[in-house]
């Protein structure tokens, strides 16, 4: 999976094992966003008061206090200050935070923190906050996976798009050999956006000709994508040994288990 797609399985696991809320809502953040103004970015993560600087007519809570008893999610993790990496240091040692502007009143927060970059965390944090992460995961990129792990992948990014559109979704085989085996620059996000791009240009054709499902042909492939039917060669072959001699058609009622049980060999 990939960073983000990662972070929501942690947050369903964690609510589904009682470690948070059933109804608690997962907090997100790019520190990427508005990395070229410090205090813009130290007002949305912690808030601010009244006054603490020009254009706050408010209190503003910021998504810290929103994700209090819930986890928040911080991408790119290496785009924020150290002063910002500081005050999560803080807030992950003591549990404790101020809003921006605040000098004396202390506020609470109980929050989970996960942390994605894709940088070198040792040369792109501070020390003292990094030491601080008591567990680090490496996610391999989608070129290091195996052929079954992006197989799994494109079932699961095809079975997303029939459950937002609520129609079946009929696929060549070929074409799932395509998204298997093309070179995806992007990583595994790039691969859920041409998928789902994909599912848009279909989804015209849908309206078109009035069908009861969606048919995901050729025509509806990036050029560069299609173009992996002719450079994959006899890797199709090994998908021969993953995935059944059947016609695969997603349906909006599956789980993404009955995806995988209808559609993968598992022995």
């Amino acid at each position: 999976m990939g960073k983000s797609h990662f972070a929501h399985a942690m947050f369903d696991f964690a609510k589904k094992s009682g470690r948070i809320a059933p109804e608690a809502a997962l907090v997100t953040y790019n520190c990427a966003s508005y990395a070229e103004n410090p205090q813009l970015v130290m007002s949305q993560l912690f808030g601010h008061s009244k006054g603490a600087f020009t254009g706050a007519d408010t209190d503003k809570p910021g998504l810290v206090e929103l994700a209090d008893k819930s986890i928040l999610f911080l991408d790119e993790i290496h785009r924020l200050n150290p002063e910002g990496q500081e005050k999560l240091f803080f807030l992950m040692d003591q549990g404790i935070f101020q809003r921006l502007g605040e000098t004396k009143k202390t506020r609470h927060a109980n929050v989970l923190l996960i942390c994605a970059t894709t940088e070198s965390p040792q040369s792109s944090m501070l020390s003292t906050f990094f030491r601080r992460i008591p567990v680090q995961i490496k996610l391999p990129s989608l070129a290091e996976r195996s052929v079954a792990e992006r197989l799994q992948l494109v079932l699961f990014f095809f079975w997303k798009e029939a459950m937002n559109l609520k129609k079946e979704i009929r696929i060549d085989r070929k074409i799932i050999s395509t998204f298997v085996h093309y070179d995806c620059p992007n990583n595994i996000g790039q691969l859920s956006t041409n998928i789902r791009l994909t599912c848009a240009n279909a989804y015209y054709r849908h309206l078109l000709f009035n069908k009861d499902y969606l048919e995901i042909e050729f025509c509806n492939l990036n050029q560069n994508i299609a173009l992996a039917l002719f450079t994959a060669g006899g890797s199709s072959k090994i998908l021969d040994t993953l995935l059944k001699d059947v016609p695969i058609k997603i349906n909006s009622n599956f789980t993404v288990e009955d995806c995988f049980n209808e559609y993968l060999i598992t022995e």
